[in-house]
């Protein structure tokens, strides 16, 4: 399963989704050589672009929410689920990273509080899931080995 039907198995079908911006799975890698902004940065260049490592997918997720439109003829929770924790720990890192610009931690997902990611998921990019998630209102928590963000 992939982020993108979970996004419609939780929201309903009473919206209209944005255009995902996902790379598709054969276009990105786990083990990516390149940085955050998919290019190779020189070492000495790191701390001037490290804070575009965040900002970017931070605009990427916030654009993303704001363009989930209510559809007008249907009831905006037409099918929508009234699920509170959503385990994606299952799915592979390259689904599980998709969270940093999916409509789940949007206002409408409620009342979705807490996804459930795998620990390889939240230390990717010295923990840029987490950076970019609580600037849409989501923390990050961990208990030994479990990670999960939350609503806020």
């Amino acid at each position: 399963m992939k982020l993108g039907d979970l996004e419609q198995l939780v929201l309903g079908t009473g919206f209209d989704y944005p255009a995902s911006s996902f790379p598709d799975a054969g276009e990105s890698s786990e083990d990516d050589p390149m940085g955050p902004l998919g290019v190779d940065v020189k070492p000495k260049y790191t701390p001037v672009l490290g804070p575009l490592g965040v900002a970017i997918p931070v605009c990427k997720l916030r654009r993303r929410i704001n363009m989930i439109a209510a559809r007008k003829n249907a009831g905006a929770m037409a099918g929508a689920s009234k699920l509170k924790h959503l385990n994606i720990t299952s799915m592979t890192m390259c689904e599980q990273v998709k969270i940093m610009e999916s409509v789940l931690l949007s206002a409408e997902a409620m009342p979705l509080e807490v996804i459930e990611l795998a620990e390889e998921t939240m230390r990717w990019q010295d923990g840029l899931v987490g950076s970019v998630v609580e600037k849409v209102g989501w923390k990050e928590r961990c208990v030994g080995k479990r990670y999960w963000i939350e609503r806020v």
